[in-house]
């Protein structure tokens, strides 16, 4: 069993700017970040933000099953595929190779932490989804 240490931020509600400017400076030095999207990221406010969010950043995405509907067809180019099911797949080889996850809409019972992220040191940034 995985112990995950204390996040530096967390809370119920938005993030503070402390936070925020974290979330950006992890994302800014990061050599090969990776968005992992979750169920809660297919709720039509969240999909429009992340929509938003991967048309600015043109960052790559994955997304559990769940997730499905979050990424617009225009945005097929950023989109390395479902992950979870076999573990074998491209969404899971990009998966893997990131040296920063941003989770959002993620719930680990979607695609256990334990099953994608053992014996890394990767930074994590997550991002609830609910409202």
């Amino acid at each position: 069993m995985m112990i995950l240490p204390m996040p530096a931020y967390s809370g119920l509600g938005p993030a503070d700017t402390a936070a925020i400017a974290e979330a950006a400076r992890l994302i800014n030095n990061a050599e090969n970040p990776v968005v992992l999207l979750g169920l809660l990221a297919s709720k039509p406010t969240n999909a429009t933000a992340i929509r938003e969010f991967i048309e600015k950043s043109h960052l790559p995405v994955v997304g559990t099953f769940q997730a499905a509907g979050a990424v617009a067809a225009h945005l097929f180019e950023n989109f390395g595929g479902r992950v979870g099911q076999l573990a074998n797949q491209p969404g899971d080889r990009l998966l893997d190779s990131a040296d920063l996850v941003i989770t959002i809409g993620y719930d680990p019972v979607e695609y256990p932490a334990s099953d994608w992220n053992r014996n890394s040191a990767r930074k994590l940034i997550h991002l609830d989804g609910r409202s």
